[in-house]
């Protein structure tokens, strides 16, 4: 995810090209699972950066592609 950054749902969906529903269930399954944070900008805009596990897990993953 972009060095730390957040991004929003938008963003994230350039890459995996989700329809609205499967990304929802998959941010909601990633959050449930501690693996991304939401912040809010001063905006009310809903952004998402992986949190310490999730960019572990992240790293774990990319050893086996």
């Amino acid at each position: 995810m972009h060095d730390g950054k957040s991004l929003s749902r938008k963003q994230l969906n350039v890459d995996l090209h989700l329809e609205p529903a499967r990304l929802k269930t998959t941010l909601d399954s990633l959050l449930h699972r501690g693996l991304l944070k939401i912040t809010m900008t001063a905006l009310p805009i809903v952004r998402f950066q992986l949190t310490e596990k999730g960019r572990s897990h992240a790293q774990e993953q990319a050893r086996f592609c």
